[in-house]
């Protein structure tokens, strides 16, 4: 019987100010629309994988939010991860191109992958998840933060 292989993670202690869709975006010199695109060139690929992988370890999305995000479905969120764990355990250069994306990515707390989001972000988050309006989400939020105290 064959032990397991266990694939290496990415030790990320983001030191940066930029959202994630930013800093992939500014490494492959590529927008938001063109990683939602129906395109397959390789730079376009590997930021979906850097954006998958962030949105489902670090962010918790399950893989059809994650998928949403970038306009795919859950399949190919699931084929992007794998691949991306391939890449990243295999690939010294991929790694260190992986690390120095996320070295631009804003802080967060490393323990367990454990996010630390402003008020701004998690309104922006969950309108882009939900579909909602920025202004019905922060009055929501709102509502929630008042009645938890």
């Amino acid at each position: 019987m064959r032990k397991k292989e266990v694939k290496k993670m990415p030790v990320i202690a983001g030191t940066g100010t930029m959202t994630i869709e930013e800093a992939v975006c500014r490494r492959y010199s590529i927008t938001i629309d063109e990683i939602k695109s129906q395109s397959r060139k390789k730079e376009l690929v590997d930021a979906r994988r850097i954006l998958v992988w962030y949105y489902v370890n670090v962010m918790r999305l399950t893989q059809v939010k994650a998928g949403a995000l970038i306009e795919r479905d859950h399949a190919t969120a699931r084929n992007l991860l794998i691949t991306f764990l391939d890449y990243y355990a295999i690939n010294k250069a991929y790694r260190m191109d992986i690390d120095n994306v996320f070295s631009n990515v804003r802080s967060y707390q490393v323990n367990n992958f454990v996010p630390r989001y402003t008020r701004n972000d998690m309104v922006d988050l969950c309108s882009k998840i939900t579909g909602l309006p920025e202004q019905c989400v922060s009055e929501r939020i709102d509502q929630l933060i008042e009645t938890s105290n």
